[in-house]
């Protein structure tokens, strides 16, 4: 499964093969060499692109979790404007990206094992980003007039965000985004768990 494309089809193919790499062996024991002899294309022009290793884990790390933003908006029925059911949706399609993907799931379980500051600073911060874009997406167009009217809705809101990310970041340290069919349900009924909860003290 393809999953990092470019308009450059060159730079496709290493992304492709970087991803394989560094999903295989983690960013300090992958290796260039066999990147560009995976990909067919020579190191000069992997580091014309890229101009080193650190920058192609860094925008391969980026572009998986572009591929996991997409792949949940796609998947949410943004029609049904029920804030909960939607992340309940999001929670099904951000499972169902780990259980379909045993590569993901160990590019992102290889990168706790980085030493390098400078990786480790970026990818907390690519991460968060992408967690504000998603939040700030499923809580486009909802309905507020769900909400009782005696509650600060904005307030709501932030509780909801800030609970649901614990949740999925708890889980995430736990079991360092593998997924079997337990770990699955573990965190499918934890995030069910707030939203009906949620669902009793800020619905009407």
């Amino acid at each position: 499964m393809s999953l990092l494309i470019d308009n450059d089809s060159r730079k496709s193919k290493i992304l492709e093969a970087s991803f394989n790499e560094f999903s295989k062996k983690g960013y300090k024991k992958a290796s260039t060499n066999q990147i560009v002899r995976s990909a067919g294309v020579s190191k000069g022009l992997l580091f014309h692109y890229y101009g080193n290793k650190k920058q192609l884990y860094l925008t391969v790390y980026s572009k998986v979790l572009d591929y996991i933003f997409n792949h949940i908006v796609e998947t949410v029925n943004f029609a049904d404007q029920d804030l909960l059911s939607r992340l309940e949706d999001a929670t099904y399609a951000y499972i169902e990206i780990f259980r379909s993907n045993e590569k993901l799931s160990n590019l992102l379980a290889n990168n706790r094992l980085v030493t390098d500051d400078q990786i480790l600073k970026k990818t907390r911060i690519d991460v968060e980003q992408y967690q504000s874009k998603a939040f700030r997406k499923l809580f486009q167009k909802i309905d507020y007039f769900l909400f009782n009217e005696r509650i600060d809705v904005n307030n709501s809101l932030d509780v909801i965000k800030w609970t649901i990310t614990r949740v999925i970041n708890d889980w995430s340290d736990s079991h360092d985004f593998k997924l079997n069919d337990e770990n699955c349900d573990e965190l499918s009924e934890n995030v069910n768990v707030y939203l009906d909860l949620f669902r009793t003290a800020f619905y009407k």
